[in-house]
């Protein structure tokens, strides 16, 4: 389509956000050079089309994005919306607020889209103040979003992650309909709490009141929880009869999850007895449970018992799995 001798006709304002999606799923991009022809051929920055694909390839590289949007000379909220994404995703939530605040200096509503991700940007930045303000916004100029799955369940992991776990249940509370997706979310709240019951509440409460039945997200949730509150038994309950109550069958990230729940307890025997009932063979992740939720200390100890098949081998073998330094400080702390 580029070359002149092409019979094709030349790349147009249908054809060039196709290509620009392609260039982000490929490495190297030729994205640059792309971007190049976009500006020679008039399509950016006056096409809408063109420039929310070109923000899209920029998304992995937020001041890429950045000098996109600040070119751009009718903004829309699906374009602070990407902007402000990319800032969260790279670990740069303020920066990504800034965007987000400088949208109603420009006098552009946000959507629900774009309220989800400046509320999931203020979770990760830890920002309360300003999350509180959205949720203000939200209640005050678009009442009906708060009933959104989306917009609704970023507030509840907003308030979690920010320590008020109370204002989480309130919101959750107040929304007229939940999904699985929303008690999944509010499963994950009580569980960054270490609320081991309430969030194994939740499952049986799903079905009750809204008719919803757990997923394999929502009950990992409440393994989690089980794991940092110390609920061992419960947690252990919850894997045993997760399949008969709520029709999840364990999954890899179950039995993970359980692994490291009886490490944190010093329960070697029990994680390694647990991995050897495993109808699937363990993943480098179970491993991975067994190391940090040991330790060095824990690990020297199964070193020193008999052994078990393959998996006491491989347990025997974790201390070789840490960077070289803490190797040394275990073989200096073994002497």
């Amino acid at each position: 389509m580029l070359s002149p001798a092409s019979p094709l006709p030349p790349p147009d304002h249908l054809s060039f956000p196709f290509a620009l999606s392609a260039a982000a799923a490929v490495s190297p991009s030729p994205g640059t050079q792309l971007h190049a022809l976009l500006v020679k051929n008039g399509l950016f920055p006056s096409d809408h089309y063109v420039a929310t694909a070109l923000l899209q390839l920029h998304a992995a590289r937020p001041d890429d994005a950045r000098r996109v949007f600040d070119e751009l000379p009718r903004r829309e909220a699906i374009h602070y919306d990407l902007v402000i994404g990319a800032y969260a995703r790279a670990g740069m939530a303020a920066e990504g607020l800034g965007v987000f605040r400088a949208m109603f200096m420009d006098g552009v509503a946000p959507d629900a889209v774009v309220l989800t991700t400046a509320i999931t940007a203020c979770a990760q930045a830890g920002a309360l103040e300003c999350g509180e303000w959205v949720h203000r916004y939200v209640e005050r100029s678009a009442p009906e979003l708060l009933g959104d799955a989306f917009v609704g369940s970023a507030l509840v992991s907003m308030y979690a992650k920010c320590g008020c776990l109370e204002q989480a249940v309130r919101v959750f509370d107040g929304m007229p309909e939940r999904n699985d997706y929303v008690w999944g979310t509010m499963v994950g709240a009580f569980a960054v709490h270490g609320r081991a019951e309430e969030a194994v509440s939740c499952l049986d409460r799903m079905a009750r009141e809204d008719g919803v039945r757990p997923d394999g997200v929502a009950v990992l949730g409440a393994l989690s929880a089980c794991a940092h509150a110390g609920k061992v038994d419960d947690g252990l309950r919850l894997l045993r009869e997760m399949s008969r109550r709520y029709g999840v069958a364990p999954g890899h990230e179950h039995y993970a999850c359980t692994v490291d729940m009886l490490c944190r307890v010093d329960r070697l025997e029990d994680a390694v007895a647990l991995i050897e009932t495993m109808p699937m063979a363990p993943l480098a992740s179970v491993w991975g449970c067994g190391a940090g939720g040991g330790g060095r200390r824990r690990a020297r100890q199964a070193r020193r018992r008999p052994r078990r098949g393959r998996v006491r081998a491989a347990l025997q073998h974790l201390p070789r799995r840490q960077p070289e330094g803490r190797r040394a400080e275990g073989q200096e702390a073994d002497r």
